[in-house]
């Protein structure tokens, strides 16, 4: 089988994103028998032609193919620029994609450890309660 095609959302240009084209994609559904490479190729033709894209700097622009296909065969669900030209997936990631830190709640449990692990009891009890 070769290269799986993503599907994303319309390729765009953002105001707040400077001059770049960014396409953000995911995973395509089992059931989903649409070429999605031609829908790409054509999303990207038709963004290419608006108004917007002939702004600025915008027209010499060149899309990143070796980016492009890193993007489309590893998909997330973030948007990045695929007019930059000497980038890869990680470190457009690294400058693009908000970093996410995830943190233990109050008393939530971890590693099986159930020593602070409200009962039932407990949490309707705190629910009754005044706020």
């Amino acid at each position: 089988m070769g290269p799986q095609y993503a599907s994303s959302i319309n390729p765009t240009y953002w105001d707040g994103g400077g001059n770049h084209l960014y396409l953000q994609t995911y995973p395509i559904l089992e059931d989903d028998k649409r070429n999605h490479k031609q829908r790409l190729r054509q999303a990207l033709a038709n963004v290419r032609s608006t108004a917007k894209a002939k702004l600025g700097v915008r027209p010499q622009n060149k899309i990143n193919p070796a980016l492009l296909k890193e993007i489309i065969q590893s998909t997330r669900t973030v948007s990045l620029p695929i007019t930059q030209t000497s980038t890869t997936l990680r470190s457009s990631l690294d400058q693009h994609a908000l970093k996410v830190q995830n943190t233990l709640p109050r008393y939530a449990t971890w590693a099986g450890d159930l020593s602070q692990q409200l009962t039932i009891a407990e949490v309707v009890k705190m629910a009754e309660g005044e706020p």
